[in-house]
């Protein structure tokens, strides 16, 4: 079992990693800097590859113990206190992932609004060159 809460800690760090660099590009999209949106999801699809990765390995170790095994881990405590940590990464990270998609939504209609005005000044232009 101390093999599956290692598994869970590493999780959990992946999960933070994971967290931290959502956090820090959504200050850079509220600012409307989106250069790095490109990287950001590499970096995320890789953090997310290696989380999968890890479930499969504790599936693995889950699938070889036995229920009643699982049930009287001795560090059957410590297990509880870092899957509530895992979930509640979790859901920091679904929050910032819908402000994330908040600034991108934001900034894809303001890119709208501004190719519509553009449309309409060539539109006015276009009648002075008729006069």
């Amino acid at each position: 079992m101390n093999k599956i809460l290692e598994l869970l800690k590493e999780k959990n760090f992946y999960l933070e990693r994971f967290l931290e660099e959502s956090r820090k590009e959504r200050t850079s999209f509220k600012a409307r800097r989106f250069d790095n949106l490109e990287p950001l999801y590499k970096k995320r699809e890789q953090i997310l590859s290696n989380i999968q990765s890890i479930d499969n390995r504790i599936s693995n170790f889950c699938g070889d113990s036995s229920e009643e095994e699982l049930l009287k881990a001795p560090n059957k405590d410590e297990m509880k206190v870092v899957l509530s940590k895992i979930k509640e990464n979790v859901s920091h990270i679904m929050q910032e992932d819908l402000e994330i998609i908040s600034c991108i939504e934001n900034e894809k209609s303001k890119i709208i609004k501004e190719i519509g005005q553009t449309k309409e000044g060539r539109k006015v232009l276009n009648g002075y060159k008729v006069i």
